[in-house]
Order: structure tokens, then sequence, then C-alpha cells
């Protein structure tokens, strides 16, 4: 309504100076009122002139000049003209005209003539009361001696009969020029300024102004406090600034036409002048220094609200109680994105707004991740060093807990709650859980980002599993619910800054619209189902594996067999098995099966295996250090014994040796870290240490030789897991 109201303003203003202008602009004076005839009795002669009604008075200024245009017949006898300021009843002027005379042209028809006057501008006062009367120099015939009289007085005659005919009231001028022009000048300003106001003012809202005094400069902080008390009032000062925008520019085009005169001319003048001062310029000015140029000239805008107050106070009133108060600028999520959108900031600042504004729109089903994409741990799993490092090794700080399926979640482990965990005594994760009293929040996918956000930041915490509400074949919902993922505190911030947040344990990908999960660098399930190689064994606890091999199994792996040096050298390579335990699943959790053939030995390095042997399984514990399948490397050994070159030139022997059939079933009872050693890798073990012997015990220049002919050695001659045995 407010922008309706300036623009219907300015049209107006517009339509009553040219009105008004037209309508002082008038160049002719017509005196069709005051026209003489020439009257016949009858007999065929010309008779005097007549008025043929009085009336038809004219206000001319002093000074001023203007065309005057008679009508009537005969008066191409005519040709001079001027004015008088007394009246004779005979009718004559010649004693009461003025000394200046005018050429009075005829037209062609000699029905009209035309002459250009001027009103003197030093005439003294007249005793006819102020006004002028035409006297017209021509061949006038008398009625009464129906002859044309020749005296040069009897040429000057009234047109108009007994009363003169038409009158010329003489107006001076009240203002001088130079008050003119300053009046032109100072009413083309206000214009401007009611103008400029009208759009400047009330396009700022009180919300706006309100917003630009807390955050705006300190200029634009102390304009904004200075016009609120004044824009509060907003229909008040609209009526005020319309109703001064109109009255100033009415008298401006008053003003024009005295100083430009009367005509097409003053009209154009003042359209121009008004449109392109008063309205275009000030507009354009004020659309851009609205609040500064409003606080300055806050004292006259409110002298015109007090001046015009009996009329715009009123109107005010009326348009409050039909229209109401003025409304604040609100805009919707959406348009206050497309808002931002378009403003000069910076490319991850528009992020961060947009991506919170969006919030609302998002639904948790969206960002959430699937149960097959979060690392887990079930209930039953022991706390050891071997889960310690596994689960450092995914870099996740929280760990759902399951109990027996993946969907029952029951708590949350932190990874700082390990430390109340000894190496030497583990315990079960639920435990853990447990004593930390961790709660499970959920929520549901079909849930607003802003609600979990919500969640997270009034219960302190950062993950959430997310639930779906099952529906029946028609699509009705039932009340039955079920797990389908984990949400965290990261995938809400990820949303709000729109880009993937990575640390030190992701793995970093090509942006896309929806990054890909974050990869743990060892699955869980290569973790839980098929234990993971090439682990590094801390250097106390290789060292001492090494010891026992060489001392307890010296057959084996005595300093006479094969080295120490040889045997751990041997550690770097992929020969080191951690097995995640699961409870429950036997068939995971069997090292060896009774009656099947196995071709490896198994050195415990942590952990327990149950033994089961016997008809009656009898149950057995073996731990730390203890060798199992040890029969099944005695045969390569002794090959290597009687025949040394059949290991590198008959590779093939391997096969024909006999097999190892366990008598038992070996299962790992808890999580475990074991050497898992094949005949193959035995048997290049026994090759690289008949290679290394003769250098063994060598001085400390000779040390870099030997580790330079062992990992060449261990490179050309040891199997990798999984790979068959190389030649020579």
């Amino acid at each position: 309504p407010t922008i309706l109201a300036l623009v219907f303003a300015s049209l107006a203003a517009i339509a009553v100076s040219v009105a008004a202008t037209a309508a002082a602009a008038s160049d002719d004076v017509l005196v069709s009122d005051a026209v003489a005839f020439p009257r016949s009795d009858g007999s065929g002669d010309s008779l005097s002139w007549e008025a043929a009604e009085s009336g038809g008075h004219q206000k001319v200024p002093l000074g001023g000049q203007l065309s005057i245009r008679l009508y009537g017949r005969g008066l191409q006898a005519l040709d001079r003209l001027a004015f008088a300021n007394t009246h004779h009843d005979n009718g004559l002027c010649l004693d009461a005209k003025l000394p200046t005379s005018f050429r009075l042209k005829p037209g062609e028809t000699g029905l009209t003539a035309v002459a250009m006057v001027t009103v003197p501008s030093d005439l003294v006062p007249m005793p006819s009361g102020g006004y002028l009367l035409l006297c017209l120099h021509g061949n006038w015939t008398t009625k009464v001696a129906k002859k044309s009289d020749s005296t040069e007085e009897h040429r000057w005659r009234y047109p108009g009969g007994s009363d003169g005919g038409p009158r010329f009231y003489v107006t001076k001028e009240t203002l001088p020029l130079w008050a003119k022009i300053c009046f032109t000048v100072a009413l083309m300003l206000l214009s401007g300024l009611f103008s400029g106001l009208n759009l400047g003012l009330m396009a700022l809202d009180i919300g706006e102004l309100k917003i630009i005094c807390r955050a705006g400069s300190p200029s634009e902080r102390a304009h904004a406090k200075r016009i609120i008390p004044v824009r509060k009032r907003g229909n008040f000062l609209l009526c005020s600034l319309l109703l001064g925008n109109v009255v100033v520019n009415t008298t401006l085009s008053i003003i024009l036409s005295s100083l430009i005169g009367d005509g097409i001319t003053t009209v154009i003048a003042a359209s121009l002048g008004i449109v392109l001062f008063g309205e275009i310029i000030p507009q354009a000015v004020c659309t851009r220094h609205g609040l500064a140029i409003g606080a300055f000239t806050l004292p006259i805008t409110i002298l015109f609200m007090a001046l015009t107050a009996p009329i715009s106070f009123p109107l005010s009133v009326l348009l409050d109680k039909i229209l109401g108060q003025d409304l604040r600028q609100v805009y919707d999520r959406n348009k206050l994105k497309e808002f931002i959108a378009n403003q000069n900031l910076e490319r991850t600042e528009a992020n961060i707004i947009l991506g919170a504004l969006s919030l609302q729109n998002k639904t948790i089903g969206q960002v959430m991740r699937g149960l097959s994409e979060v690392y887990m741990l079930p209930a039953e799993t022991l706390i050891d060093s071997f889960t310690v490092e596994q689960i450092r090794e995914t870099g996740f700080t929280r760990i759902p807990i399951y109990d027996r399926e993946r969907s029952n979640i029951i708590s949350v482990l932190n990874f700082k709650d390990l430390t109340i965990v000894s190496r030497d005594a583990p315990m079960r994760v639920d435990l853990v859980c447990e004593y930390f009293n961790r709660k499970v929040h959920s929520v549901m996918d079909t849930d607003t980002l802003d609600s979990a956000l919500k969640l997270f930041l009034s219960n302190r915490v950062h993950m959430a599993i997310v639930r779906h509400r099952e529906t029946d074949a028609i699509g009705v919902e039932v009340n039955e619910e079920s797990t389908v993922g984990m949400v965290t505190l990261e995938d809400i911030l990820e949303e709000i800054i729109q880009e993937e947040i990575e640390d030190e344990t992701d793995v970093s990908s090509q942006p896309s619209h929806r990054p890909p999960p974050r990869v743990p660098r060892v699955s869980w399930r290569e973790l839980a189902l098929a234990g993971s190689t090439g682990m590094q064994v801390p250097a106390q606890l290789r060292m001492a594996a090494v010891h026992c091999l060489a001392i307890q199994h010296s057959d084996l792996f005595g300093k006479r067999v094969i080295p120490e040096i040889v045997l751990e050298r041997m550690f770097q390579e992929k020969v080191l098995i951690k097995h995640m335990f699961i409870h429950g699943d036997d068939d995971r959790n069997t090292i060896y099966r009774r009656g099947v053939p196995a071709d490896y030995a198994v050195f415990i390095l942590e952990g327990r295996i149950r033994l089961s042997i016997g008809v009656e399984d009898l149950n057995f514990e073996a731990t730390v250090f203890t060798l199992l399948g040890a029969k099944t490397l005695l045969p390569v050994r002794d090959l290597h014994h009687h025949r040394p070159s059949a290991l590198a030139e008959q590779p093939g022997e391997l096969h024909k040796l006999p097999a190892f059939l366990p008598d038992y079933w070996a299962r790992a009872q808890q999580n475990l870290q074991y050497l898992r050693l094949s005949r193959a890798q035995y048997a290049a073990l026994l090759r690289i240490a008949d290679a290394v012997k003769p250098l063994d015990g060598t001085s400390a220049g000779g040390a870099a030789e030997l580790d330079e002919l062992l990992s060449n050695l261990f490179g050309s001659l040891f199997p990798r897991m999984g790979s068959e045995p190389r030649k020579a």
C-alpha cells in the first residue's frame, strides 16, 4: 500500500501541476461577450457599434502582455487599439485613452481582428475603479447622422456602447522577480525532498531500522535512532509528505506561470522541472542515501507534519482503522535463503547460513548411515589390547554395542571408557558400558535435522540410532518399529557447512552430492570374520616370542636350526593373524578342526584357545606362547635335515609329505593374536637360515650387509599368506 500510495501521489502531483499551469496559460483574451455588431434599422445603412451584452471582464497583470481577439462584422475598418481609463457617455474615448496604442490586424474574412498589447506598468490610480476599457480607432458611422465622421475625435470610440464594453481589471505583481526565483528554487527543493522521503523513509520499516540500530555502522545507528520515532507514525508521515508534495508542486506551477508567462511553454517547463528535479533525481538519490537524508532533514519533516496535521492526522487515523498499522517485512525460509544467496558473502559463510536454514527441510533418513556402514561390537566382546588396537585403527571414538543382532543396539562405547580396562584383566564391553551407564537415544527417520540437533544439544550426546515405523501392505503405519541406521552430530554439521568433515582417519574423496561414508582402514567384517595380517607386534612381545620359540621348541626353532635374527625378521612378514572372537559362532571361531588336514602351525601371542579332545570333548585351554600343530612342521625339518637341497630344487616334495590331521578342536575363546606359519613358510625359513648362518655373529660392520641379505632372501624366498612357494 505504501508503494502504491507513493506512485499515485507522484502522478497526482504532476496532473495537478499541469492542470493548474494550463488553466493560467491562455494566450488570448477572447472578448466575445463585448463584441459590437453593426445594427441595421431596415434601411440597409450600417449603424454604430452596440454591445451584445455586458460582462466578459478580464484580469490583466501590470506590465503584462496579452493578445486581444475581436469578433464581429466590419472589423476591417478598424486599425488601432488602445486602453482608456475613464468612460464617456458620448462613446468617444480620445480624451480618456492612454498614450500608447497598438496595431489591430483584421482577419482575412473581416470577422476577426487581433492586437498584441502590453499593459502599462506605470498606471496611476484610475477613477473607473481600477479597470481599463478598450478604445478602438477606425472609420465609424454614427446612427444619427448616417455618415462617416472624419474628425480624429470621432475616430476613437468605445466598442461597447453606454457601459464602455469589456473591462480589464489591472492587478499588480505581489512578488518581485528575485523573490519569485528564490521561491521557485526553494519549492523545487522541497518538492524533491518530499518525493525522495516518500520513497526513502517509507521503504524502511521499523524492523529494518531496529536491525540497523543493532548491526549498522555508528553513523547508521545514529540516523536510525532519530528516524524510528517518526517512522512509527507511518500513515501520519505518509499523509504529511504527500500533502506537502502536492501543495508545493501546485504553488510551484503558479509561480512558474508568472515567471515564464502563459502558454504551452509554462506547461512543458513546469512538468519537466517537477518530474526531473522533483521526482526522478530525488528518488534516485534517496533510494541509496535515504537513511542519512531522512535524518538530516528530520526537522523539516516534523515541521510539515505539524503544519499539515489538521488534514493529514485525521487521514492517517482513518487509514489506521481501514488498513491497520504498517506491516513488517517478514521473509520465510525460502525467501531468506534466496536473499542470502544474492548477498556479497564468502562462499563458506553463505553455505553455512544456507545449510542451517535447510535443516528443517531435510529428514534424518536422508543423511543417516545404514547399519551395514556402521562399525559395531557385539556385547560379548572382551576388551583387551587387541580390541583396543582394533578400535584405534578404525578412527572412531563412539562405537555402538549390539546384543545378538546388529539392529538390537543396547549401548554406546566411548573410546575414553577403555582407560579403566587392564591389559591383564580383559572385560566384556557390555559391562564397561553398564559401568558408565551410557544411554542410547533414538530418533525417527522422518524427523527433521533441526529436531535431531536439539536432541544432541539438550542431552549432550553425539550419536543416536534411527528407527523406522513399519507399514502394512496398503501403506498404513503400524506400531512396529525397526532400527535402520545411525546418525551423528558430525552428519548434521556436515549438512550445515555443506562439506565433508575429514580427519586423519578418513579416506579423502572427490566432492559429491553425498560423500561416501567414512571407511576405516580395517573394515569390521575383515576383523570379525577373516582376521587381518601384517600387524606389528610390540618389541618386548616379539623378543619374548622369539626367545620362547628358540628355547621351548628348540627342535623346530632352536639356534642350530634357525638363528634368532631370522625369527625376528619373520615377524615383519605377513605371518601374524588378529582374530576377533564372535560370541556363539563356533564356526567362525574355529582354528583347527578335528580330522581335517592342516598344513600350518599356530603360535599364540595373545588370547586363549579352547581345545576339545577325545570322544568326550574334554576341554583344555591353550594360553600365550603355546604352539599348536607342531607336528605339521616336523616332516619339513626332517626333509631338510636329510636332503637340504630338496627344498630348493624340488619344492613339490612338500606336497608329498604326510598330512597333519588334528585329533582335537581348537576354537578361539576370546580375541586372538597369533603366529600362523605354513609348511612352505617354514621351509623358506630353513633355506634362509642356511644362507645366513655363515654370516651370523659378524661384526657391526657386516650388520648392514646381513640386513640387506635378509631383506633380499625374505623378498625372494618367503611366501606371503595365500601365495605359493617361489623358486630361488
